[in-house]
């Protein structure tokens, strides 16, 4: 369901033919090629991996290349948040719930195109994040001990750098993971530091635990300046988010009382969160603040509701 739309968004012709003039050049060109109202301007192309990636598979396998990868992208995206159901002991019934109004969240926005792969990326982010800290969950002081998995939020670096130069969506997920580490930087202080008889070693396990969410955001943040642009690659990405797009769908509000798929999927999780949250008996701040950011964001711009389902 997921990968069912066959027909392309025009953006797709574009982002074929950058990415094949690079692998025909071997460079990436530094001014636009395809314009003649602002000939010699300079190109700062956010989706140069994702663009070279569709133009080889073009290349290679014609019209189906494209087919098959966008197929593959999405079994992988609900296969991983399958897996992450049941390695939290989800019913097979409630996960085929879960992945069935994620797939109809995310249907409308699974065109060919370069932001499927950000999409992607956001379900390993999330899928990493979370997996650091379930170890933690029975924990009384609600930290991770020194050499556990917090180390593992390292991973998310490299996943930054190739993310960067894939979509710009990389934008969301930094803030996402930075606020998630940032949120949990406090819960980890006041658990650990607002007792007075918390014995010394844990008091240490707490400090490094402590100093590696503040490492592994400094890293992955540093991490989004390798791409061929550096610094410049945000201040035009920070251009662009700022002018308005009336023109431009996705930049719509979603129609919260229509009977879209994507409308009802919205209200689906934002209903059961609230009576998740609660009914639970331990009350997870963090990912809760998280979610109720993401969905401020999805009912402002539609765009951005296929990573409210996937964090959902």
């Amino acid at each position: 369901m997921i990968t069912a739309i066959d027909y392309a968004d025009p953006d797709l012709w574009g982002h074929l033919l950058y990415g094949q003039e690079i692998l025909r050049d071997g460079v990436l060109p530094e001014t636009t090629t395809w314009s003649f109202t602002a000939e010699g301007y300079r190109w700062i192309n956010h989706e140069n991996v994702a663009e070279l990636l569709m133009a080889f598979a073009v290349n290679q396998f014609g019209p189906l290349g494209l087919t098959v990868g966008k197929y593959l992208i999405g079994f992988m995206l609900i296969g991983l948040i399958w897996w992450r159901a049941s390695a939290n002991s989800v019913s097979p019934f409630v996960s085929a719930f879960i992945c069935l109004t994620i797939a109809m969240s995310v249907q409308f926005h699974w065109h060919f195109r370069p932001q499927i792969f950000g999409y992607l990326f956001f379900g390993i982010t999330c899928s990493l994040l979370f997996w650091c800290f379930q170890s933690a969950a029975d924990d009384d002081h609600k930290y991770v001990s020194r050499g556990h998995r917090l180390k593992h939020l390292f991973w998310l670096a490299p996943l930054a750098i190739l993310w960067t130069n894939t979509h710009g969506s990389f934008a969301a997920g930094v803030a996402i993971a930075s606020a998630f580490l940032g949120l949990k930087f406090i819960e980890f202080s006041i658990s650990a530091f607002a007792k007075p008889d918390l014995p010394d070693v844990e008091k240490a396990n707490a400090r490094w635990s402590l100093l590696a969410l503040f490492v592994a955001v400094q890293l992955i943040c540093l991490s989004t300046l390798a791409n061929p642009y550096g610094i410049e690659l945000h201040k035009w990405l920070l251009g662009a988010l700022r002018e308005a797009r009336p023109e431009i769908g996705d930049w719509e509000s979603p129609p919260l009382f229509s009977f879209s798929r994507e409308v009802i999927g919205l209200w689906v999780m934002l209903i059961t969160t609230t009576i998740a949250f609660a009914t639970s008996a331990r009350k997870d701040w963090p990912r809760l603040i998280l979610f109720l950011l993401t969905a401020f964001q999805a009912v402002s711009h539609i765009r951005h509701l296929p990573l409210l389902a996937i964090l959902w």
